[in-house]
Parts: C-alpha cells; structure tokens; sequence
C-alpha cells in the first residue's frame, strides 16, 4: 500500500487495525488515513490502492466420494474413507479492474490467490492450488 511507513502502522495499530480487511471495513477509510498522518493526496492514493483491494467469502465442505470420485450425498464420512474438498470462493466488493498494479513491473499484473490447505498438528500442507481472481466473480 502506498505511503505506508512503520509510524503509520504503529498508529493503524493503535486504531485496533492490524490487516487490510479491518482497514477496508472501515466506513470512512479516507478519515483513517488522514489521522495516522497521510495528507490529501496520500490518502487519496492510498484508498485508490484500497479500492483494488479484493474481498473474498469462502465456503468450504468435505464429502464422500466413491470409487469414480463421484459425491455421495446424505452418506457420513467414514475414517479413512475418500472425500473430496468442495471449495466455493465469492468476491464480495465490486470491482471493474482485476489487475494490480506494481512498481516493479511496467505493466498491470492479474491477482491470484494460492487456496492452501494444511494440518495444523502436523504442520503438513495437503494441497495447494493457485486460483485466479477471474474465476472468482
């Protein structure tokens, strides 16, 4: 995010925000930005950045499957069994442009996001997948 410095944060912090969600949440952004110290035109660009900023719902659910990996629905998961992850991903803010753009690149980079399943008692990753953001409309 443009304009961000350790002071900055420091104060975003005192406001109880410690991540872009709480801060996009916030009815007036702009005012918040101000208040930690960004003049108008920092600010603006700043919540420029903002707004590109996108908000994903996820849902997600385990089912059996079967032999030809097809779901079985009503049926219980039986320990050891196979099931599949069913993962539905929503965009949730409207945005016309899905691109980001980046000081290091020249030209606008499409967002993505890596979907990342793990144990946590195992500290094992499961699977990894790269999902795009022009699935997610």
């Amino acid at each position: 995010m443009p304009h961000i410095t350790t002071q900055r944060i420091k104060a975003l912090k005192e406001w109880g925000i410690e991540h872009l969600v709480q801060l996009l949440e916030k009815k007036d952004i702009r005012e918040v930005l101000k208040r930690i110290g960004m003049d108008k035109d920092e600010a603006l660009e700043a919540y420029k950045a903002l707004e590109r900023v996108p908000l994903v719902d996820m849902k997600w659910s385990i089912v059996p499957i079967d032999e030809r990996n097809e779901p079985l629905e009503g049926e219980l998961l039986e320990e050891s069994g196979e099931a599949q992850m069913v993962v539905s991903l929503r965009r949730v803010n409207a945005c016309n442009n899905k691109s980001v753009l980046m000081n290091n690149f020249p030209k606008p980079k499409e967002c993505g996001w890596f979907l990342i399943v793990a144990n946590p008692d195992t500290e094992e990753v499961v699977c990894l997948k790269r999902v795009t953001l022009n699935r997610l409309t």
